[in-house]
């Protein structure tokens, strides 16, 4: 099971909690980042064009590198 998923929401490409399909579209959802998004469908043709947000990349390389480094 994923720890997180890259999700489009809010114009961005936020990370979410969670498998992917946990949460349905225009639902909010609190990112990474701590910003509460709206999440947008997965089958938006232009979605995977949006920009990544910044704040969650950062937590999302974060949890990676203290799940490679415990094992």
């Amino acid at each position: 099971m994923s720890v997180y998923h890259w999700q489009p929401a809010s114009n961005q490409r936020h990370v979410l909690r969670g498998p992917r399909r946990r949460y349905g579209d225009e639902e909010t959802a609190t990112a990474l980042c701590d910003e509460v998004v709206v999440v947008a469908s997965d089958d938006n043709g232009l979605a995977r064009f949006w920009a990544s947000c910044e704040k969650c990349w950062e937590a999302a390389k974060e949890i990676d590198m203290s799940a490679t480094q415990r094992g």
